[in-house]
């Protein structure tokens, strides 16, 4: 048994899931509404001039696909505090991403800080059992010595 232990087997663990958190946490930025794209049948009033520059707003698309399923996978790992994050504020969102890694890292954090009860555990469960053998041996000793002193022969069947 060593103290260590526990942590080291939790960092080993998270290192996936902290590499995604942390591109996440680097990469973000706050949310903003963008508009959606238009039909391609609207292309014509987009020619026009007196619209067109009004409409070509509609048509700015994200050209990377990188970022949003980065985002999903490291929402899917904070969900509980996104939830909650998503009741308040876009603020408060962009600073939940940014502090993903350390959201992600609670959870198995609990199993390292568990892992140092391990020997109160042990000798906890070992002396309830040496307790039990005990209290066991004891009443075996005071049933073979009510036997011994009876006088009246012991029928056993």
């Amino acid at each position: 048994y060593h103290p260590a232990k526990g942590f080291y087997e939790v960092m080993i663990a998270l290192i996936p899931y902290l590499v995604i958190t942390l591109v996440l946490a680097i990469a973000t930025k706050p949310i903003v509404y963008s508009l959606g794209v238009l039909p391609s049948w609207f292309q014509t009033a987009i020619e026009t001039t007196n619209r067109g520059d009004a409409l070509a707003y509609y048509n700015s698309e994200s050209t990377s696909l990188f970022l949003p399923i980065v985002r999903v996978i490291a929402r899917m790992l904070t969900m509980p505090f996104i939830n909650v994050a998503i009741l308040y504020d876009n603020t408060v969102v962009f600073w939940a991403e940014r502090l993903t890694p350390v959201l992600v890292s609670i959870a198995p954090l609990a199993y390292g800080f568990g892992y140092l009860q391990g020997p109160k555990l042990r000798t906890k469960v070992n002396t309830g059992i040496k307790i039990g053998v005990h209290n066991k041996k004891r009443k075996e000793r005071k049933a073979r010595k009510v036997r011994t002193n009876s006088k009246t022969p012991e029928q056993l069947i």
